[in-house]
């Protein structure tokens, strides 16, 4: 009787062993499967640099003609760039300035290395969104989505637009494109708007 209780005994300690060795297999397994995705995930999903305070500036023959600036930049890649919070730029056309703002901006850069970025490299395109505004001229234009292109010289959206200039003020339903050099406007979709006449003073002295 002794006996077989011990065998009993015996038996249920030998299960309960492996159920815990076949626990901590399965445990230990899932930690290193999870360390080695974090360690393999993508790069776009670790930022290599993280700069507060973000401001670069382009100079051409001693002047600067262009800024960029922005509370944080992470620098995803050699030639990419997101930037976060208090973001604003301005670049000089002629004796124009364009400037323009937004809650976050993606920029790609004619790069390859973090070196070369910091180098005066030019910004090949951008994608602004939250609350963008650029200004040119006289006009103020006010959307939730643009993006920019170096190559085609020009900022394009195809969300709706709120367009103010002096005297005059006008939506676009189907987004806008504004050639820069030129500081040409074409807005798409249906627009809606309204015209003041300038005001003249009447003197009857």
């Amino acid at each position: 009787m002794r006996g077989a209780l011990l065998t009993k005994h015996l038996i249920i300690g030998t299960f309960l062993f492996s159920l815990v060795l076949a626990l901590w297999f399965f445990f230990a397994r899932s930690t290193k499967s999870l360390r080695e995705n974090m360690e393999n995930a993508p790069s776009h999903s670790k930022p290599r640099v993280v700069l507060e305070e973000f401001t670069l500036r382009r100079y051409n023959k001693g002047s600067q003609e262009s800024e960029l600036h922005a509370l944080y930049a992470d620098f995803r890649a050699p030639n990419k760039v997101e930037l976060q919070e208090e973001i604003g730029g301005w670049q000089e056309k002629g004796s124009s300035k364009q400037t323009f703002t937004a809650g976050k901006v993606i920029a790609f850069f004619d790069s390859d290395t973090l070196t070369s970025l910091m180098e005066n490299a030019e910004l090949d395109t951008a994608i602004m969104r939250k609350f963008v505004r650029i200004s040119y001229l006289d006009h103020k234009l006010l959307t939730d989505e643009a993006h920019y292109s170096r190559a085609a010289d020009k900022i394009t959206s195809d969300q709706p637009v709120s367009i103010e200039g002096p005297n005059r003020w006008f939506t676009g339903q189907d987004g806008f494109r504004l050639f820069l050099e030129d500081e040409v406007l074409d807005v798409y979709g249906r627009v809606r708007g309204m015209v003041r006449p300038n005001e003249k003073s009447n003197n009857n002295d």
